[in-house]
């Protein structure tokens, strides 16, 4: 199912409410798979580039 998300979010496509929330009931030993996917979509998406910025007072 993750996997099949990912690339459905990959390809900007949606996700359903029923699948964010199977997403939310997923079992512990499927949160690797979790983490994963959400950082492939990030590198696509984002890259790995980080912005930062600071307020001074």
């Amino acid at each position: 199912m993750i996997d099949n998300l990912r690339d459905r979010v990959i390809s900007r496509q949606s996700i359903t409410k029923t699948e964010a929330l199977q997403i939310s009931m997923i079992q512990k030993i499927e949160m690797f798979d979790l983490f994963a996917a959400a950082n492939r979509i990030r590198q696509t998406f984002r890259g790995d580039s980080v912005d930062l910025c600071a307020i001074v007072n």
